[in-house]
């Protein structure tokens, strides 16, 4: 299993996978694009570094270009750690606790005998709208992206018109704080112009080349928010190197971000602050720091699909679609977790899935569990009620049978065709006869 880091402050959102690929999220918007596809695992904010004098590019994480070594992951401090062509790179990620804000701390540090002329730059996808609608017309999406270079402000500001009366509108920046002098800073925001055609993320067009992006702006078919940065390192000498991406509700809101962002100690601030949401969030849920990790190491089965952590044989024979599924109180848009408990022994993992349904709400994904009682020989009405006082009693309280919440049934009153379409919809399912560490 991917391990899984996530990162909140309650409105702005990021999940990393240990290969570096994610998303991040604001309320109920899409920030970036990413796809929850176990096997392509695409999409996210990507740092690039170059060598200026040989040509030879890569990534700071494992994505989008595989290291010929390894790339070291610490979910704790959500850092990537990589050395190649003798140079050294650290990729922290935090998320800001006093604004909807993330950031993107690089360390870069000359390991070989001599000056290095180098360039890193950011890649990321705009989105700017509701998942469910990127992801079920995305070419159409793309076309309502608009973005716009402030010299002034050193960033990429961009923001999506509106393509109906109902559609809210949220404006984003990205930009990059070099702590050291002479660098050059250069802007992209034509995905087109940046990938190449018949090119992708892992070899792109921009990366070919040396110097300063195109720095094409305006409403272009296909946005992105692309900042390089080339910089002269000399023997055994480091430099940090902050991008900084949010989002504002107005322009001026997000101008302002941006500009606090400029601060020096702006980035300090940010990777000083972590922690305190996932603490608060803990202590509301009645969790320990190491449930939360393990609750954060299951998510990674609730937003990709994962053969292991399936139902196997069920997925094949089911015959109902989804809206079978509205009987039960399940919308079928959103992950179902299908929790099994044939007897009141588990009332101890049935309250730790409740937790995690609760963690996992907190950090912005959405999720139903579905928990089924008892046996299918036999009712068993006590049970049922003895689960739903469990609920009661902790964050899931007043969570029970409504939309993304938390619904209870006796195994007993279904047929066959129900309990296959349950565990066929389900992309985990778990059980209550061992502990959520052993499943």
């Amino acid at each position: 299993m991917t391990p899984v880091a996530l990162l909140s402050n309650g409105k702005y959102h990021v999940l990393l996978t240990s290969e570096g690929t994610g998303y991040s999220r604001w309320n109920d918007l899409a920030v970036t694009r990413w796809r929850d596809d176990a096997v392509l695992d695409a999409g996210g904010t990507f740092v690039y570094l170059r060598d200026d004098e040989d040509g030879h590019f890569w990534s700071a994480a494992s994505r989008p270009i595989p290291p010929p070594g390894v790339v070291r992951f610490d979910a704790a401090t959500t850092c990537f750690a990589r050395l190649e062509s003798d140079i050294e790179t650290s990729l922290q990620v935090a998320v800001s606790q006093s604004g909807d804000v993330e950031l993107r701390r690089l360390r870069i540090t000359n390991r070989s005998s001599g000056r290095r002329v180098l360039s890193a730059t950011s890649f990321a996808e705009i989105v700017l709208a509701r998942l469910a609608t990127d992801a079920a017309q995305p070419a159409f999406s793309k076309l309502f992206v608009e973005t716009e270079i402030d010299a002034a402000l050193g960033a990429i500001l961009a923001t999506r018109r509106p393509s109906t009366p109902d559609d809210s509108r949220a404006w984003f920046f990205h930009e990059a704080v070099a702590h050291g002098d002479g660098d050059k800073v250069s802007f992209e925001t034509d995905r087109l112009r940046f990938i190449g055609r018949g090119r992708d993320v892992s070899a792109p067009g921009a990366l070919q080349r040396r110097g300063a992006l195109s720095g094409h702006a305006g409403p272009v078919l296909d946005a992105v928010a692309a900042i390089r940065v080339e910089l002269v390192l000399g023997e055994g000498e480091s430099r940090t190197i902050d991008w900084f991406s949010g989002i504002g509700a107005t322009r001026s809101a997000c101008v302002a971000l941006a500009d606090e962002c400029r601060r020096p100690d702006a980035g300090h601030r940010i990777v000083d602050g972590t922690g305190r949401y996932r603490a608060a969030t803990l202590a509301r849920i009645g969790a320990s720091s190491d449930e939360g990790l393990l609750y954060e190491r299951l998510v990674a089965g609730v937003i990709s699909a994962r053969t292991a952590w399936r139902a196997g044989a069920d997925i094949a024979a089911n015959r109902r679609g989804q809206s079978s599924l509205w009987g039960f109180g399940l919308s079928g848009d959103v992950p179902v977790v299908l929790l099994e408990m044939p007897n009141a022994e588990g009332l101890g993992v049935v309250r730790q899935v409740v937790q995690a349904h609760a963690f996992w709400s907190a950090y912005g994904i959405d999720s139903e569990l579905m928990i089924l009682t008892g046996s299918a020989v036999a009712k068993d009405a006590a049970l049922v009620e003895s689960v739903q006082r469990a609920i009661g009693d902790g964050p899931g309280a007043g969570h029970i049978a409504k939309p993304g919440g938390i619904f209870v049934r006796d195994m007993a009153l279904l047929d066959d065709g129900d309990r296959t379409l349950l565990k066929s919809v389900a992309r985990t399912v778990l059980h209550t006869s061992s502990s959520l560490v052993d499943q």
